[in-house]
């Protein structure tokens, strides 16, 4: 294993037997196959099971309220990413998932709004945008951090795709670090270097929202009581939000993040300067608008901003199954893990 010294402190950099030990770790009490949402009950909906979960679980389809011609689209996109269902039982699949699936009534009305007038961001939300790749513009130190983690690292014949093998073993989220704030982000309709595809659940209490990810079952806390952030800060995974509205907007102000995550699965790091500026907006019952601005002086030649939609999924459950669970195990076994090699050695305790 190779120690290397950042500008923004130390960072550990894993070897190959490293990441071969968490992978098979994991496999080992993770298994490929997941739990299973039973489907209502349909002519098609054994096809559906059979064809579908050869790539996800049924909580997928349980979290969409999508149109028709959504459904269409989404399955003429599967059977070209490979899927395997016949032309003839195209329409009658679209049929059953536009059934069970469609639209949920009166979800394109107003939002919900709270005593106090601004608007109500309680609910379960899934993801309605795919993004691909963050266009982030590097400094000098950024780039040469990007490049370090995207440069070959020999014959690693794991079973991910050639693309990834070159980064995979320098990744966080494979060693079961958190996935940190920016990364962690709202969820997308499906998995890419940007963010994940699973649950995110906003709680609003007085003075604090409290967002409950699937993604690892991972928490943060806003708080809108006033409060700053702290003079002495100390820097954890998600870092310390503050929240204040302008108008129907809850903006939202983060600072206090630790330095080891990265800002996506492309390989790019940030420093503990990174900031970042949230936007939160539910213009109807049914959809809630995520923009972000992030700024690092180290990292960033200028800030970057992107801007997601979720949609409401009042159906959906955040399951203890979904995909990166794993680790969490990991950590809560493992105190130290995440931490250092004593937390990394010890993985291979796990029963």
């Amino acid at each position: 294993m190779d120690i290397i010294a950042s500008s923004e402190g130390r960072r550990t950099r894993f070897g190959i037997a490293g990441i071969a030990l968490c992978i098979t770790a994991i496999a080992s009490f993770a298994g490929i196959a997941r739990g299973q949402t039973p489907l209502p009950a349909g002519a098609e909906k054994q096809t559906v099971e059979t064809v579908c979960t050869v790539c996800h679980t049924t909580d997928r389809i349980l979290a969409q309220t999508s149109t028709r011609q959504e459904w269409l689209d989404r399955i003429h996109r599967m059977i070209s990413h490979g899927a395997e269902l016949p032309e003839n039982k195209i329409d009658a699949v679209v049929d059953y998932l536009t059934k069970n699936f469609g639209p949920i009534a009166g979800a394109s009305g107003p939002a919900p709004r709270r005593p106090d007038g601004k608007p109500d961001l309680s609910g379960t939300w899934v993801g309605s945008t795919s993004f691909g790749h963050m266009a982030l513009e590097l400094t000098p130190w950024g780039n040469a951090q990007f490049l370090w983690n995207t440069e070959p690292i020999g014959n690693f014949t794991g079973f991910v795709e050639p693309a990834e093998r070159q980064r995979i073993e320098l990744d966080p989220l494979y060693h079961c670090y958190p996935a940190g704030m920016v990364r962690l982000g709202p969820p997308t309709e499906s998995v890419t270097a940007y963010g994940g595809d699973q649950g995110l659940d906003i709680l609003e209490t007085p003075g604090k929202l409290i967002l409950v990810f699937e993604h690892r079952n991972s928490v943060r806390h806003i708080y809108t009581d006033g409060r700053q952030h702290p003079k002495n800060l100390e820097r954890t995974w998600n870092g310390h939000s503050i929240g204040s509205w302008e108008g129907d907007t809850l903006v939202v102000d983060t600072v206090g993040l630790r330095d080891e995550s990265w800002l996506d699965s492309d390989g790019h790091e940030h420093s503990t300067q990174l900031h970042v500026v949230e936007r939160f907006r539910r213009p109807t019952l049914g959809t809630l608008e995520i923009e972000r601005t992030i700024a690092d002086p180290v990292a960033l030649a200028k800030p970057y901003t992107d801007k997601v939609t979720v949609q409401w999924s009042p159906r959906y459950d955040l399951n203890d199954h979904a995909n990166g669970n794993d680790c969490t195990q990991y950590m809560v076994r493992k105190p130290a893990f995440g931490e250092g090699m004593g937390g990394l050695l010890g993985i291979g305790d796990h029963p």
